[in-house]
């Protein structure tokens, strides 16, 4: 029973820790785009992340 519930858990942690990486992406490009710089977050192309 615990091996069933830790893959159910498994699926949506991954899905919310990739969900945060791109947000983060997207919200790096937008914020590049209109001038402002985060120092610790580096500009990455979307695409290279999701193709």
């Amino acid at each position: 029973m615990k091996k069933i519930k830790k893959k159910r858990l498994l699926r949506p942690v991954i899905q919310i820790g990739f969900f945060v990486i791109v947000a983060t992406i997207a919200l790096a490009k937008t914020l590049t785009e209109k001038g402002i710089k985060i120092p610790f977050i580096k500009e990455v192309s979307l695409h290279a992340i999701c193709p």
